[in-house]
């Protein structure tokens, strides 16, 4: 049988897919699997962005379908989803294909490569922040330096979370460089870590490295005022530092507020202080008391949600009786009469 000719008509717009991809990665995938990656991979090259409910409209897929099918190139490394606090779709970074492995290298995996923007209400890394950060020669060494901090080649995801953080929290490239070797210097390199870190120190404007030294050293003397508190003198673990700067930064406690919910853990308990304390500021937090004047003021006001309770005692049933007034006089001379 002769070969097909096969030609096609000059069309002014169309979709690239990398041969890598229909070799190495296509055989595998299912119908649901590929028509998700060619409609992320057309949404992409015409600029446009998408989101999970458009999708599954569009082949009339549940949106449990889609993400298992985003989750499934996300495993095959061709595509890095990014999700946020509340473990919500918010962006998907398209890895190029290469080599016959369905694996990359290491060496791909630092390529930074073309994202989608999932419609959401938070501030993504869109398209071209990704291509203006891969143009920038200095913007490229960070990824080289973080690298070198962090002791392997980053991933994806983790190079889309230093993008983020220069792009959109708008840090220059010494702050970033802190904030690696700032986290890195407290064991933690784990890039979400890394990212709520760069989150708080803009909330606290924040914008250069001088600032940020101040505000770590802030920092330490408030875990170690904490640590004081609940009566320990070594220096924190990690998991110890989690907590205190759990009630501190994400539960919204003022210092003196710890220090009191800490005195009265170290009355209560010798051991578990930290779980105990945690219990306390919990309580609090759900009746909205984050000062120490509110905590203090609720403590000595009555409460008027309990009932009062009615005495339980019971009366003798000798004095049940209303009681009487008697003339003893006239009851004798009665008497009297009547023998």
């Amino acid at each position: 049988m002769e070969n097909l000719i096969l030609s096609k008509e000059d069309h002014s717009s169309f979709t690239v897919i990398s041969n890598c991809f229909i070799d190495h990665f296509m055989s595998d995938a299912n119908d649901v699997q590929l028509k998700i990656y060619l409609f992320l991979l057309r949404t992409i090259q015409s600029g446009k962005t998408t989101d999970i409910t458009e999708m599954a409209d569009c082949f009339n897929y549940s949106e449990k379908d889609v993400m298992r099918a985003l989750k499934y190139w996300d495993k095959k490394e061709l595509l890095s989803l990014s999700f946020n606090s509340s473990k919500e779709l918010t962006g998907i970074l398209f890895r190029t294909p290469s080599g016959k492995s369905k694996k990359a290298s290491n060496k791909d995996s630092v390529q930074v490569s073309d994202s989608v923007v999932i419609n959401t209400t938070d501030d993504n890394v869109c398209l071209d922040d990704v291509k203006a950060f891969k143009n920038n020669q200095s913007t490229n060494e960070l990824i080289m330096i973080t690298e070198q901090y962090i002791g392997r080649p980053l991933t994806p995801k983790e190079v889309q979370t230093i993008v983020y953080i220069y792009t959109k929290l708008r840090f220059s490239n010494d702050l970033l460089d802190f904030l690696i070797q700032y986290c890195v210097g407290r064991g933690k390199r784990d890039f979400h870590y890394i990212e709520s870190v760069a989150r708080k120190w803009k909330e606290d404007n924040i914008t250069t490295v001088s600032q940020a030294k101040k505000h770590s050293t802030k920092f330490e003397k408030n875990v170690y005022t904490v640590m004081k508190a609940l009566g320990r003198s070594n220096a924190p673990t990690d998991e110890e530092a989690e907590f205190i700067l759990r009630w501190l930064n994400e539960f919204g406690f003022e210092l003196d507020s710890v220090k009191y919910a800490c005195s009265k853990t170290v009355v209560a308990t010798d051991s578990h202080r930290f779980e105990y304390c945690e219990g306390i500021l919990k309580k609090w937090r759900e009746k909205g008391l984050f000062t120490l004047d509110s905590i203090k003021a609720q403590e000595v006001k009555p409460d008027s949600s309990t009932p009062k309770r009615r005495s339980t005692q019971k009366v003798p049933k000798f004095v049940q009786f209303a009681q009487r007034d008697y003339d003893y006089d006239s009851l004798a001379k009665d008497l009297v009469k009547n023998m």
